[in-house]
């Protein structure tokens, strides 16, 4: 790890999270030297003002973008060539004040969606939402100065259909986003977003190693 990564994962209190840091970490380095061809532990790392991690740039020609992410017990990122991307993995809890935190950091007409919803379906819709949102500030990288009650999602009708991002005109960065939500593992929910700058999206390809 690089003198920055140390720090962060000295910061934590527990063991636990200080390992899951490691395993993320570890994923992120392997997974971006695959794509590089740079030695993981060559990798360096810089920070934009909001604290968004990109590749220092070498003379390997353009570098992928990617993004990272960990909750208890699993970690994620993803890779998308030139593309601004973003991903978010949380685990599912039964919380009894998900509707207070829907209230105040979901647009109304999410919060309308969960109301009509109950029990299982709730919470599962309530994580769609959540990462959806954070995955897309984590591609736009600009952290939550974008309240995330200022833009929002509509659910395609059947299985074949898009996520859409509505209220778009509060995400000022002129792209349009491929949003995508997947259950890696039961009882997590995970999404991503891709800027479609370059054209449609290929077909998203999944790993799953383990170290």
């Amino acid at each position: 790890m690089s003198a920055d990564e140390r720090i962060r994962h000295d910061a934590f209190h527990s063991q636990q999270d200080r390992d899951l840091y490691l395993c993320a970490h570890t994923l992120l380095r392997h997974a971006l030297s695959a794509h590089t061809e740079i030695p993981p532990s060559s990798l360096q790392f810089q920070r934009n003002p909001f604290g968004k991690p990109a590749l220092v740039s070498t003379t390997r020609g353009e570098l992928p973008q990617f993004n990272l992410t960990h909750t208890k017990g699993l970690a994620a990122c993803i890779i998308a060539g030139t593309r601004p991307c973003g991903i978010d993995l949380e685990l599912v809890q039964q919380k009894a004040e998900l509707l207070k935190i829907a209230d105040r950091w979901f647009s109304a007409e999410e919060v309308e969606q969960l109301q009509r919803l109950s029990g299982e379906w709730r919470y599962e819709h309530f994580y769609s939402l959540w990462t959806l949102k954070e995955a897309l500030l984590k591609a736009y990288g600009c952290g939550l100065l974008q309240p995330l009650n200022s833009f929002g999602f509509r659910f395609p009708a059947n299985e074949h259909g898009t996520i859409e991002l509505v209220h778009q005109e509060h995400i000022s960065t002129g792209e349009s986003w491929h949003l995508e939500l997947y259950s890696p593992l039961s009882g997590y929910r995970m999404a991503v977003a891709i800027a479609e700058r370059s054209g449609p999206i290929p077909p998203i390809r999944q790993y799953w190693p383990e170290f």
